[in-house]
């Protein structure tokens, strides 16, 4: 009996068992259809992982592209955040070295492919050390005396890779004194340069700035003096005026001693500057007017170049009554006007209106290849002599009306009027 009931239930745990993995397979296929694998790839930053004591010399790349499986569903809510990739180089020592690239996802995912799949790191122990500081000034003015700058701190400290470090022989800053005239305290960046006076990167100063002061006091012999054109006004040509004057330098410093000094106050004026004959903008390179125990630093130049504007003077003058001359007339047409004389406005230099009268002005209305009709038509105005000269030439009335009549017969055969020729009156 025991044998036949043995038989019934290993009868029934083998369909129990068919059927329980026919029904995984089932559900297994169901789910992949509802719920697909998909596949995604990451660009994602490297993490390198360096013990203490060793820093990175080299530039490695900055990042790697991963690429991950995972159902539809999960995949769906991975970000970049989900993905680590990871250099463990917490065991490496000084040198070259080669690792592999680790990926990590916070997700129910498989990892299929990491590129690269390793880098290679450049490592270094990290040296700190102090340096020097070293300042330099610029030149100051002329007529100033600038002491050895006070300095602090009076060195740093350099940290960064050891071949870096190495290779700072100082740390450097620049005071300018070229605009400075009185005792002048700064704060001054400063830079770690090698032995060629070349900067040299990847390293950290501590601090990165030096307060500087540098104490200055007026030259007792070294005067600074204004320079004047001294141009001779009075030979200015008539109907010409000045527009602009430069003196290139503006100022001098001249070097002498107290007495010629005294005598001087804080003005040098040129040796005299002739307009005459000067119609048009100029330049001419002049001497100071200064003794001869006065030295101009820091060559003893003693010329100075001086420009001078010239324009000539506007003025404005109207001619009344100017009659019009009307040209172009076709044969066998009349023309008739409102008015036969115009008022002229012109605006030019007063040389050239001081000489002109209303015989020099010329009006004309041109009326060539019109028909017969009515034609409101701006004159000409022409000068007989200055007209590049003249700025503007105002006609008033700035438009005549004119109409232009033909006989009967014409007017009874319009294409023979539009065909026929122009003559000038």
């Amino acid at each position: 009996m025991s044998r036949r009931w043995q038989k019934i239930l290993n009868e029934n745990l083998a369909w129990f068992f068919g059927a329980l993995i026919l029904a995984f397979f089932v559900w297994y296929v169901a789910t992949l259809q509802a719920d697909p694998f998909t596949t995604r790839t990451f660009s994602i930053p490297i993490r390198l992982d360096v013990s203490e004591g060793l820093i990175v010399t080299n530039t490695p790349p900055e990042s790697a592209n991963i690429t991950i499986t995972g159902q539809q569903s999960v995949m769906s809510r991975i970000s970049r955040e989900d993905i680590v990739i990871r250099a463990d180089l917490t065991d490496a020592s000084p040198g070259v070295q080669t690792v592999q690239l680790v990926g990590e996802v916070n997700r129910i995912a498989s990892i299929d492919d990491t590129r690269p799949t390793q880098i290679t790191v450049e490592l270094e122990r990290i040296e700190s050390g102090q340096k020097p500081v070293v300042i330099e000034t610029t030149e100051p003015p002329a007529d100033i005396t600038a002491e050895q700058p006070l300095v602090s701190p009076l060195d740093v400290n350099v940290s960064g890779a050891s071949s870096d470090v190495q290779s700072v022989v100082d740390v450097y800053g620049e005071v300018d004194l070229s605009e400075s005239r009185s005792a002048l305290e700064t704060q001054v960046t400063l830079i770690p340069r090698d032995e060629n006076g070349r900067r040299v990167e990847n390293v950290t100063l501590d601090p990165t700035t030096a307060r500087v002061s540098v104490n200055m006091y007026r030259r007792d012999d070294v005067l600074r003096l204004a320079v004047r054109p001294n141009l001779q006004l009075e030979t200015t040509e008539d109907g010409y005026t000045l527009t602009t004057i430069r003196s290139d330098p503006t100022e001098v410093f001249v070097r002498g001693t107290g007495t010629a000094l005294a005598d001087l106050g804080d003005t040098v004026y040129t040796e005299p500057i002739s307009l005459t004959g000067r119609t048009a903008d100029f330049q001419v390179t002049v001497p100071l007017d200064l003794p001869a125990d006065v030295v101009v630093l820091p060559a003893n130049d003693r010329n100075v170049s001086v420009e001078v504007g010239i324009e000539a003077q506007m003025s404005v003058v109207q001619f009344d009554s100017v009659p019009v001359d009307f040209i172009g007339l076709g044969e066998g047409l009349s023309l008739d006007t409102t008015a036969s004389t115009i008022s002229v406005v012109i605006n030019a230099p007063r040389i050239l209106l001081d000489d002109l009268t209303a015989d020099d002005v010329h009006a004309v209305v041109d009326v060539s290849g019109l028909g017969a009709g009515e034609y409101e038509i701006a004159p000409q105005v022409n000068l007989m002599r200055g007209q590049a000269q003249a700025e503007s030439i105002i006609s008033l009335p700035n438009l005549m009306n004119v109409v232009i009549t033909a006989p009967e017969s014409a007017e009874a055969t319009p294409t023979a009027t539009s065909d026929a020729g122009t003559t000038d009156d």
